[in-house]
């Protein structure tokens, strides 16, 4: 071993660095409502002395007006006058109250000095003042204007200027505007999750500051919050605030909330909105979208007059449209992608969670920057508001950090009594916590009880029971009927018969229900959208009301075959198919029929046999999404890829099975090539990578089953993938036979042929050898994950991996040892774990 390491060293600590990221903003980190300002937060000043008790118990540093030097007027808005000053020796941007035109305005001058508070709040608020992604305040002052005390703000002054300076100074490859975009999305995401809407999102209100390490060279930071709305600080009893933003960019519904007021869930739709405006801007490089209408260049006069109701329908190809030309790559469609999910008039087909747009897993995910967001909405203790619900949230998240020894040393006892406080929270989650409690481990949890889990997640059924007896009345005497058992095949009755019946006439009769219901509506109570979207042409202007009122009217989110297999009614996708319904045809996210299979359970391979064996060999069984599908946003399942993809991660063995017959290759790649970085081994994975992450050996079975030579040659080491999947999962998915499911997988990759291990002469045990081109090899993978039930079964597979060379990932001639590797991270990590390994 060379006696000189510290390149190979530095080398290795930006290498583990990388994985150690993914591994924690993937599976170690979820997503917290309770980061929320309390109900303390609300923003009723009568005066100076409310600012000042309010300041002093954000404990702000502040600093004297004779501290700040002046430089010069940088910008202004509405509430603010920006300068650029120096503090000591910082540069900074001061912003000050502009109170010229409402010194004589009690009630302005009162609304301008809660907006100083309201950004106060915000940028101090605990899980945001150190995202990356929102402005940093640094500190506050007091100075006297027109005889007036009154409050100043300072906080990091951007010396590239705001998002539309920069785009219209810069000549930016597109790769960075997908970056400064995912930047103002996680920016956006993390406001929604402590319940903040920003209000007045726009490239004005976004500051881009150099950040060297970033592909880019800048990061993008959220700015302005005087327009934000705290819903959280709401009182429960009073209609929820008014959005306020600039009319040009405000969504559609923002102009009927006089007279019909928006719920909260739309508010944040709001914001989705006007992110999607801000980014068909940065395509325009900073040009407005106004001044690409077609029908404002045919009359300029009206450039700053509010969009006409066809206007707003015109935006959502207009932006399309702007996308420019992407061959060989798929940023095209990923834009294309975010626009459908953030420019649709109707508020519900929007996404709720600008975190999961494809800019931000291109770059984000594979980087610091989505660890630094996770960490800072989860640094320190928030304002929390100890409601039922919110504590058994918070109950969970302390589960898992005393689980998974996130920020405190590992305590099974303390993990299983706070899962406890946590049942009853909700469904899915209740049933979750069951993995942390050591009695449900030993008795509850299997690959059943957990199949059974992801599948009532993903399954949309509604709560009314579909096993209601249905009678059909043909004509208007409830004595001549047709009566189905169920509602699957009373809807399946409906399709194949749709033409010749009258949907409004009020004729179906249902078990518990006192009067009868038309069709439509009865469609409507058992929420069945597939069969909807597929009757719309016939649906009465009545019906569309109530399919409004359900919050059901028909998007494109969903195909209706997808709809129906979602909602378990079997008989409505076998009819769809008979009509000529191709499971083929994409979902907004990506997903086609083949992707929710699993969700048909025991039932898959006959549903398969029978209907969709003219789909064999289709292209449709490799096509990944694109979008992740989360099973709950705090379990860190997450589906993604091509369908095998999402059987395996489902742990669906029937539908893997199912989806081999139809000529499923086990080969093909799970995931789009672009979908991780270049470095993530993910984007070299094949289904057999997956069954080995998950631990799943009678998975790997029927996948090499479908292979006559054993494992394909991969890049990547077959049991790299051992380490990937989290604990808590694992827990879940094997119960008390966690450690078996892995010595089976690990002696399977070790016990079957290998087409490289022959190539080059590599025994059995030697298999776990194997290191990818940059030499991370499967032992290293688990000891970065800091993962000590796969660093335990590799060394005892094969005992000589512990004294098996890691060889550096540029300079081959330079390498360490195992023992050096793991001291090296348990001495960052300072944790019983890392020092077990």
């Amino acid at each position: 071993m060379e006696s000189n390491t510290s390149s190979f060293e530095l080398i290795e600590t930006q290498s583990s660095a990388l994985s150690w990221v993914t591994r924690l903003s993937r599976t170690r980190i979820s997503s917290i409502d309770s980061i929320g300002l309390s109900s303390a937060s609300s923003l009723r000043l009568q005066g100076l002395d409310d600012v000042l008790k309010t300041i002093q118990k954000l404990q702000l540093p502040r600093y004297s007006d004779e501290e700040v030097e002046r430089a010069e007027t940088v910008g202004q808005g509405e509430t603010y006058i920006v300068e650029r000053c120096i503090v000591g020796k910082r540069v900074l941007a001061i912003k000050m109250l502009k109170i010229s035109n409402v010194s004589n305005d009690t009630t302005k001058f009162l609304r301008r000095l809660n907006s100083v508070l309201l950004e106060l709040r915000i940028m101090h608020h605990k899980p945001l003042r150190a995202h990356p992604n929102i402005l940093n305040l640094v500190a506050y002052g007091w100075s006297n204007q027109q005889n007036r005390i009154l409050p100043y703000i300072l906080v990091e002054y951007s010396f590239c200027g705001t998002f539309r300076d920069y785009l219209q100074s810069n000549n930016l490859k597109l790769r960075h505007k997908e970056i400064l975009l995912g930047d103002v999305a996680l920016g956006t995401a993390a406001l929604h999750c402590a319940c903040i809407v920003h209000g007045d999102l726009k490239l004005e209100n976004v500051l881009i500051f150099h950040s060297w390490d970033r592909p880019s060279g800048v990061v993008a930071k959220l700015a302005d919050f005087g327009h934000s709305l705290l819903l959280l600080a709401t009182d429960k009893d009073r209609p929820p605030p008014r959005y306020d933003g600039t009319p040009l960019y405000n969504a559609p519904e923002v102009s009927t909330q006089q007279s019909d007021r928006l719920g909260c869930s739309q508010l944040y739709k709001c914001d989705v909105w006007t992110f999607g405006l801000l980014a068909w801007e940065a395509l325009l490089d900073g040009d407005r979208y106004i001044d690409h209408l077609p029908t404002r260049k045919e009359a300029p006069e009206t450039s700053r007059s509010l969009l006409s109701s066809h206007e707003f329908s015109s935006l959502l190809e207009l932006a399309k449209s702007a996308v420019p030309p992407t061959p060989g790559t798929l940023q095209g469609p990923f834009f294309r992608g975010l626009f459908n999910l953030t420019l649709k008039i109707d508020s519900a087909s929007r996404t709720s969670d600008l975190a999961a747009l494809p800019v931000v897993s291109q770059w984000h995910n594979n980087s610091s920057a989505k660890l630094d967001a996770n960490l800072a909405l989860h640094s320190g203790t928030s304002d929390w508001s100890f409601e039922t619900r919110q504590a058994m949230e918070s109950a969970w998240e302390l589960a898992l950090c005393h689980f998974l020894e996130f920020g405190t040393p590992q305590n099974l006892q303390l993990a299983a009594e706070f899962a406890k406080k946590a049942q009853g929270y909700d469904q899915i989650l209740t049933s979750l916590t069951t993995v942390l409690i050591p009695d449900s481990l030993q008795n509850t949890c299997n690959t059943e009880w957990y199949n059974s889990i992801v599948v009532s997640a993903f399954c949309t059924t509604p709560s009314l029971v579909r096993d209601k007896s249905i009678s059909f009345n043909l004509g208007n005497i409830k004595s001549k009927q047709i009566r189905f058992p169920n509602y699957t095949e009373f809807s399946s009755w409906i399709l194949s018969n749709s033409e010749r019946l009258d949907l409004s006439t009020r004729s179906v009769w249902i078990n518990d229900l006192d009067k009868p219901l038309d069709v439509a509506d009865t469609l409507i109570l058992f929420r069945d959208l597939s069969l909807l979207m597929t009757l719309s042409t016939k649906l009465s202007s009545k019906s569309r009301r109530n399919l409004d009122a359900a919050g059901l009217a028909p998007n494109s989110n969903q195909t209706p075959l997808v709809h129906a297999i979602r909602t378990g009614l079997v008989g409505a996708a076998l009819a769809l198919l008979k009509q000529g319904e191709s499971p083929q045809a994409r979902c907004i996210d990506g997903t086609n029929a083949f992707h929710w299979l699993f969700l048909l359970g025991d039932s898959v391979r006959s549903f398969t046999r029978e209907k969709l064996t003219p789909y064999i060999d289709d292209p449709a069984l490799h096509a990944p999404s694109h979008t992740v599908n989360v099973l709950h946003k705090q379990w860190p399942l997450q589906l993604l890829g091509t369908p095998i993809a999402f059987a395996i991660a489902s742990r669906s063995k029937d539908a893997v099975l199912a989806l081999l017959e139809l000529g499923a290759d086990p080969k093909a790649l799970v995931y789009h090539l672009g979908q991780f970085g270049e470095t993530d081994h993910r984007s070299h994975w094949n289904s057999l990578h997956l069954a080995i992450k998950y631990h799943l050996p009678d998975v790997l079975d029927v996948l090499l089953g479908y292979l006559s030579s054993g494992f394909p040659k991969s890049s990547v080491p077959y049991a790299c993938a051992l380490s990937f999947s989290s604990p808590v999962e694992r827990r879940a998915i094997h119960g008390k036979d966690q450690k078996k499911n892995l010595m089976d997988t690990i002696r399977k990759i070790q016990d079957t042929k290998d087409t490289l291990a022959q190539a080059v002469g590599f025994q059995a045990k030697q298999k776990l050898r194997f290191a990818t081109s940059s030499g991370v090899s499967p032992l290293m993978q688990a000891i970065d994950f800091n993962d000590t039930a796969v660093v335990s079964a590799l060394v005892e597979a094969d005992p000589l991996l512990a004294e098996h060379v890691l060889g550096g990932p540029q300079d081959k001639q330079k390498y360490t040892y195992p023992i050096h590797f793991a001291a090296q991270l348990a001495s960052h990590r300072n944790t019983p774990s890392s020092i077990n390994i």
